[in-house]
């Protein structure tokens, strides 16, 4: 690990004052990434900043484009070497350290960038020609990395916001208490798929359960033991709603029971036809989705 000093009158220099929240963002990535030479002169493919940070691909080309304007940093595209113009000023300061920006310097692919740093430290500039096809190969290698990485977190998040299936997601909305979802989920996919029970009958039977006297009374069955006792085969005692009280529906908002019992019937109406159509199993769950 290395460490690069940041000095405190970073933040009242007038050009990073001038910078958005994301072109702070983006320049104190640059200043302390892995990434980063303690020249300032470093090769760098710009999805690290993807990778490493919040900003998304718009934000970061935005951020970098503020920082080539106001002359913070330069970039050579041709070779992916990027320039923090003044970071030298502050991290090499030893004998030892010239000397290790001149090694460095050696390793990276000849640009004007390379130069320009060779004349501000003072020291010569010697290109290594017979590194060129290592450094090319290591370039690739790197690029291929770090797509492969951005890849993967992309996956990452689809499984995420895929955990459930949709059938049991709109179980779950109905279901009138909302705790052990994980295992409610799992009860949930075994009946349906030991056939026991198909999923317009779960909806049918917990819409009926969620309106009964017991849960009305605050007397509610965990999901599990609902599932358990195959409480969908049960007959519930209801009590008649006043039709003028609004209750509060995800999704809808507040709602009259004359108007849940007009927008449930539609609901129905909609996935039976779906049904008849292919478009949708009994099970709720759309046939050849492009989803």
């Amino acid at each position: 690990m290395s460490y690069k000093q940041i000095d405190e009158r970073f933040w009242k220099d007038k050009k990073v004052k001038t910078l958005s929240k994301d072109g702070y963002l983006f320049f104190l990535y640059l200043l302390t990434s892995p990434h980063t030479h303690y020249t300032g002169l470093f090769e760098m493919d710009l999805d690290y900043v993807n990778i490493d940070t919040p900003l998304d691909v718009k934000e970061s080309k935005s951020a970098f484009k503020e920082l080539m304007s106001v002359g913070i940093i330069q970039y050579d595209a041709e070779n992916n070497l990027l320039w923090i113009v003044n970071m030298h000023k502050y991290q090499v300061r030893s004998d030892r350290q010239i000397k290790g920006a001149e090694n460095h310097i050696k390793t990276l692919p000849k640009s004007n960038l390379c130069k320009v740093l060779s004349d501000t430290l003072s020291i010569p500039y010697l290109y290594p020609l017979h590194t060129h096809a290592i450094q090319a190969k290591a370039k690739a290698k790197a690029k291929a990395k770090a797509k492969a990485k951005a890849e993967v977190k992309e996956d990452i998040k689809v499984n995420e916001k895929k955990t459930y299936s949709d059938g049991f997601e709109e179980f779950w909305k109905i279901y009138p208490k909302k705790t052990d979802k994980k295992k409610g989920a799992a009860k949930y996919e075994k009946v349906i798929a030991d056939n026991e029970v198909d999923h317009i009958t779960l909806i049918k039977a917990v819409k009926e359960y969620a309106k009964c006297k017991k849960v009305i009374e605050g007397y509610i069955k965990g999901i599990e033991v609902w599932f358990n006792g195959a409480n969908w085969e049960d007959e519930y005692e209801t009590v008649k709603p006043d039709p003028n009280k609004k209750i509060y529906i995800e999704h809808y908002g507040w709602m009259t029971q004359a108007e849940i019992e007009k927008e449930e019937a539609l609901q129905e109406e909609i996935e039976q036809k779906l049904i008849e159509k292919g478009e949708l199993d009994t099970n709720g769950n759309a046939i050849n989705s492009e989803w």
